[in-house]
């Protein structure tokens, strides 16, 4: 931790600093947990070019369409000197910035044998500082931890995700071992999930009751004794899944983990049924049955979340279908609801009457001292069977329904 704490430091500074300036000089409705999305979208990207760090913070700090050339000037005035940038070239940030190398010298440059400075050098499609075509020697040292500070797998899928935006070669490898992760976590969850078994009876190797029909006809073969004896059980409950996903830009930072799991549980078992919901309810399960790549959840700007009549839209549209006592519901989200509670709370009240029971994964509940006080969460409380938090792979695989 000691050799990245200088840099680390600078930029949390330089972060929040920006966002403070949005919100208080700007009217950005900015709060404390989008600040840490900030910081958490600039650490993802990487620091190499001011393009990608300028499109992470665009995503988390404009709700609207409106506040865009604002953030870019402002933008600009900040982390660039109100020199602009250029996405698409190798414009560092300034040394004042994060502690960067300012732009070579044109002078220097035209010194250099082949052309280019002794620290600059030309990066190949797919390449980062550091990383040239044909070199192995030492360049510019990556924003990147020790080996002995390896990122929450949070932190891994976010970085899979912007290495395949960007063209890095390692990519693949880095998204197929976490959806193995992802698939053994997924395994793990259906697992444990026991459901209490049918009222029907059907022939079992064991159980408790004794099958008279088949033991006296076999009986028959051993001139009428019984040498074997047949059993009936309680025919076992095969689980059904059905996952709500909140797409808010609240939960933006969350929902792509959400969507991994619900991927992982579409690969074990066809009876996995999963919807996105903001401003609208989507369906996409056909999506990943089919396992087609998914576009990355998004949100319409400005529009806000209502929980409430998405779910009652659920319910009228496939709860007939989805919904019974072999069903497990789980919501993710963080129960920021702009709407009236009422609905939330009937619908709430529904999906427990008709299914075997709710989890509720709100990711705000991971932080010490969470108090579910939220007007969506008080409203959903009293009907759910669990409350937790899950982000990673190995806390979708831990949890677990209460009693079970």
């Amino acid at each position: 931790m000691t050799g990245r704490a200088p840099r680390a430091a600078t930029l949390d500074a330089s972060v929040r600093a920006f966002c403070t300036v949005l919100r208080d000089r700007h009217g950005f409705p900015l709060g404390p947990g989008d600040t840490l999305l900030a910081l958490q979208a600039v650490d993802a990207v990487g620091l190499a070019r001011p393009g990608p760090v300028r499109a992470a913070l665009r995503a988390v700090c404009c709700a609207r369409a409106e506040h865009l050339p604002i953030f870019d000037e402002a933008f600009d005035r900040h982390f660039l000197g109100g020199r602009g940038a250029a996405p698409t070239r190798q414009d560092d940030l300034p040394e004042t910035n994060f502690g960067f190398p300012s732009p070579p010298d044109p002078d220097v440059a035209r010194d250099a044998p082949d052309g280019r400075s002794g620290e600059q050098r030309t990066l190949t499609p797919g390449t980062r500082p550091g990383e040239e075509s044909g070199e192995t020697g030492s360049g510019p040292a990556r924003h990147a931890p020790a080996g002995d500070e390896a990122d929450t797998d949070g932190g891994e899928a976010a970085r899979a995700q912007a290495s395949a935006e960007t063209g890095d070669g390692h990519a693949p490898d880095a998204a197929r071992t976490l959806d193995r992760a992802y698939d053994a976590a997924a395994r793990e969850f259906l697992h444990h999930l026991r459901l209490r078994p049918q009222r029907r009876l059907t022939h079992a190797a064991r159980g408790t009751r004794l099958d008279p029909r088949r033991t006296l006809r076999a009986a028959l073969a051993t001139e009428g004794e019984a040498f074997r004896l047949y059993w009936r059980a309680r025919a076992p409950r095969r689980a059904k899944v059905v996952l709500l996903i909140d797409a808010s830009r609240s939960m933006d930072a969350h929902a792509q983990d959400a969507l991994r799991f619900a991927a992982a549980l579409s690969r074990r078992t066809h009876a996995a049924h999963t919807f996105s919901f903001s401003t609208g309810l989507h369906d996409l399960t056909p999506d990943l049955q089919a396992g087609r790549d998914l576009p990355p959840l998004r949100a319409a700007w400005g529009g806000g979340t209502r929980i409430g009549p998405n779910l009652q839209a659920f319910l009228q549209a496939h709860g007939d279908r989805l919904l019974g006592p072999g069903t497990i519901v789980v919501i993710v989200s963080d129960a920021l609801d702009v709407g009236d509670t009422a609905p939330l709370a009937h619908a709430m009240s529904e999906l427990a009457r008709r299914s075997a029971g709710v989890l509720w994964l709100n990711p705000l509940a991971a932080h010490p001292g969470f108090q579910p006080t939220a007007r969506g969460m008080v409203a959903a409380l009293p009907h759910l069977t669990l409350l937790a938090h899950a982000d990673t792979h190995a806390e979708y695989a831990a949890l677990r329904l209460p009693g079970r």
